[in-house]
């Protein structure tokens, strides 16, 4: 699936798993922006802070689950007022990423975003 952009700071998204031996995720905050993340499968925290390319199981273990993200994006730098964080998921029939943006009203104001996806 191409690159998708969404505006705003909630995507409810699927993501195919296909018959992958591992499925790996990332976060990435971006605008020269500062953030972390929090990542879910169902119920279970699976990481926090950096999520670079983290492998959260085999497609058999995950399909019927739900993975969802909560980052913080903080406006910290000073040529803009944009915050973004782009969400990849790899090794499914696709590999996929979206990036959601929001503008704050404030230097220094923060966004929570979350994402959600169904695994399939």
């Amino acid at each position: 699936m191409p690159s998708q952009t969404v505006p705003g700071d909630t995507l409810a998204a699927t993501y195919a798993v296909g018959t992958a031996a591992s499925i790996r995720i990332s976060a990435v905050i971006g605008d020269g922006q500062l953030g972390d993340s929090a990542v879910w499968l169902d119920t279970k925290l699976l990481t926090t802070g950096d999520v670079n390319h983290f492998d959260i199981g085999s497609a058999a273990q995950l399909r019927g689950h739900q993975l969802k993200f909560r980052s913080i994006a903080s406006d910290l730098n000073p040529q803009t007022n944009r915050t973004s964080v782009s969400y990849f998921l790899a090794g499914g029939t696709t590999d996929d990423d979206y990036t959601l943006t929001k503008q704050v009203a404030n230097d220094g104001d923060s966004v929570v975003y979350e994402a959600t996806f169904q695994l399939v």
